[in-house]
């Protein structure tokens, strides 16, 4: 039987918005994350989130390639 509870903070249903964009736990990472590619934006639910990522990270710079690397490794 599969356990739908988010398996970081025992306390909501596992999704990938609740994951990525809800949980507190994560959320820590994500902070973390986030300060060394100089994001501070507040995150969008998950569609948004890619498409805003596709408008926004489109040179070929490093840094530019490194946050589409991450955002791919959670899809």
């Amino acid at each position: 039987m599969w356990n739908l509870i988010c398996v970081l903070c025992k306390e909501a249903t596992k999704s990938m918005e609740h994951l990525y964009f809800e949980c507190l736990m994560s959320n820590r990472v994500w902070q973390k994350l986030k300060q060394p590619c100089s994001v501070a934006r507040v995150p969008l639910p998950w569609r948004n989130e890619l498409q805003w990522t596709c408008n926004h990270w489109k040179t070929r710079s490093f840094p530019s390639q490194v946050k589409r690397l991450v955002l791919a490794l959670q899809y």
